[in-house]
């Protein structure tokens, strides 16, 4: 999957856990690292084709080798993401401000980085995830590596509920007559559009978009 595919279902994540209120404001940012850090395999592609080459004012096509290699193997395994989100999840405690138990933001590291790899899996290409047992490449098929209605679903749910709802969230305590339609509407959507909501509602659509590509 593309990058911010990844991002945004690292953000979702962060929002449906119940105890990521107390994580702090980070949290989101930390999911969506997470969810994008697997991809960290292609940096020795990315090196050695820097920098670009070009004969005859074209761009000499790179040498993908290393990418193939490395790239959607120890990184994408689900055993060793396990082993690292312990150590991440500490990182992100002490970089929060000790925010929380270092045990929640490893649960957070660790859900993100598991999201990657399930995504990683929708794909044609194939992904090692099951190193050191097998060094197999299974891959579902199912999507393609850049997915319009998984993006339009996880921006629109973002949007609900980061700028829709937090515009309102204020109302409340705010100097306007109570019989207003905005003090009515900003109770409505914090009772039902609370955070950990949209992001359920969000990560349900991701399930149902990938069960209906396996099924249709």
């Amino acid at each position: 999957m593309d990058p911010m595919t990844h991002a945004l279902a690292g953000q979702m994540i962060a929002d449906a856990l119940p105890f990521s209120g107390r994580l702090g404001e980070k949290a989101p940012l930390v999911a969506a690292l997470a969810a994008m850090a697997p991809d960290v395999d292609l940096l020795p592609a990315i090196v050695a084709g820097f920098p670009p080459k070009f004969a005859g004012g074209r761009l000499i096509a790179r040498d993908w080798s290393l990418a193939r290699r490395f790239h959607r193997a120890y990184t994408h395994s689900f055993f060793f993401v396990t082993l690292a989100s312990p150590f991440l999840g500490w990182l992100a405690w002490r970089w929060s401000g000790r925010r929380g138990h270092w045990l929640h933001w490893s649960i957070l590291v660790l859900l993100a980085l598991y999201s990657h790899i399930i995504l990683d899996l929708t794909n044609f290409f194939g992904v090692r995830a099951w190193l050191p047992f097998s060094a197999g490449r299974p891959a579902w098929a199912l999507l393609p590596l850049l997915d319009p209605p998984i993006i339009a679903v996880l921006l629109g749910v973002l949007f609900l509920n980061h700028v829709f709802r937090n515009s309102y969230a204020g109302l409340e305590a705010a100097a306007i007559r109570p019989d207003t339609w905005r003090k009515r509407t900003a109770g409505r959507i914090n009772r039902l559009l609370r955070s950990e909501h949209a992001a359920w509602i969000g990560l349900g659509l991701i399930a149902a978009r990938i069960l209906a590509a396996a099924w249709l």
